[in-house]
């Protein structure tokens, strides 16, 4: 009797310890799709579901030192949407989150085991293409960014035209380091678009000399009137047929050191 009643509470204990069992592993299996969900979501942009700038960054670290033991080229390309305001000022912010949208698929499209292109903020995204033999490819792979534009989108029964400019840096020539890269690419983006919008700039030391000056310029002129640098002249102004005085213009000039 003794046996029987052991055997019996040993069933039960069994059976119980097996839905434990499976419902601690149902529970895990949960956790881990949860785990796995918010890892997604911290490295990647929910707009567009592109990777995101800790992802970006990580993977330009990563394939540096692939370039590095390889002896190949690295392009990082900084690319901006064109008046994407008026986009969102014409059509609404829906209209517009729709064209960052299919952008990003158009994007991707030009993607290889060895780029990426994130979602770096706003209307711009970032590519990475590693494994490049060249300047050359480089600019190729810059033109058919840039030519990714050229059929217009097709948002919400409308038909938008737009184009993007785009800012290169290379990888070893301009910068070691991801940030640096990104940096130098955001700064030809910018000469990009200053001098006309819809092209692609490569880095260069003119850029850079530009930019320096632009920043020390603005740096002197805050300071100029505190260290009295600046006076006026009077310009005078003459008829030419009677040689009188007719106006005078006031100029502010600038004694500035540097």
């Amino acid at each position: 009797m003794l046996a029987v009643l052991s055997w019996v509470i040993g069933k039960a204990v069994g059976r119980r310890f097996i839905r434990f069992q499976s419902q601690i592993r149902s529970d895990f299996n949960e956790l881990e799709k949860t785990k796995n969900q918010l890892q997604y979501l911290a490295l990647h942009d929910d707009l567009t579901d592109l990777p995101n700038r800790l992802f970006l960054i990580d993977f330009i670290e990563q394939k540096i030192k692939q370039s590095l033991l390889t002896d190949t080229s690295l392009a990082i390309m900084f690319v901006d949407i064109d008046d994407f305001k008026k986009v969102n000022d014409a059509f609404g912010h829906s209209t517009g989150d729709e064209l960052l949208k299919v952008v990003a698929k158009r994007f991707e499209s030009l993607l290889d085991q060895n780029s990426i292109v994130a979602r770096f903020g706003g209307d711009e995204f970032v590519f990475c293409f590693s494994g490049l033999a060249s300047a050359i490819e480089a600019e190729h792979k810059g033109m058919a960014v840039y030519d990714a534009f050229h059929d217009t989108f097709a948002i919400k029964g409308k038909s938008i035209a737009s184009s993007c400019s785009v800012g290169v840096a290379l990888f070893p020539q301009d910068a070691k380091h991801a940030e640096d890269l990104i940096s130098k690419a955001d700064t030809a983006l910018y000469t990009s678009k200053a001098r006309q919008k819809g092209g692609v700039l490569f880095y260069d030391e003119s850029i850079n000399q530009q930019v320096q000056y632009e920043l020390t310029l603005e740096e002197e002129l805050r300071g100029a009137m505190e260290r009295d640098e600046l006076y006026m002249l009077y310009q005078p102004q003459i008829h030419l047929e009677t040689g009188k005085l007719v106006s005078v213009e006031a100029l502010i000039r600038w004694n500035n050191a540097t």
